[in-house]
């Protein structure tokens, strides 16, 4: 994609069991990849619905959501570099790490609100699913 100028840069965010090591190979530029697992340890579910019979979402992926809602940790001037900081392994079970392939920027640099969406604009899913108190 780079070699034909499909992106200027992109922002990966995997939350899945050993997720750091999906980037391994990954050479390309201008790639901010981030991962909630790294090299075998696995990323924890968190929530569990017994009307579904399933989890709802992962313990990173839970706390993402309410920092997301959350408009005094998150504004339009918060930074990737300190991002993942608000995460620690005790809170979701699991080590998030940053790989970075940027050529023109510092993390510092980068925007989190350029590639996440602001308070305003994340839907709870309540409207579609009966999860209010969950």
């Amino acid at each position: 994609m780079h070699l034909k100028r499909k992106y200027k840069e992109i922002f990966f965010l995997l939350d899945t069991c050993e997720a750091m090591s999906m980037f391994d190979d990954i050479t390309a530029p201008n790639m901010i990849l981030m991962g909630t697992s790294l090299h075998d340890q696995p990323a924890k579910s968190y929530q569990w619905d017994r009307r579904l019979n399933s989890w709802l979402n992962d313990h990173f992926t839970f706390h993402l959501t309410e920092y997301l809602r959350n408009p005094v940790k998150f504004t339009k001037n918060s930074r990737l570099n300190s991002f993942i900081s608000l995460f620690p392994k005790d809170l979701i079970l699991s080590d998030v790490d940053i790989k970075s392939t940027l050529t023109h920027r510092a993390l510092a640099d980068v925007k989190v609100a350029d590639y996440l969406p602001l308070t305003s604009e994340v839907d709870n899913g309540s409207k579609y699913f009966n999860i209010e108190g969950i």
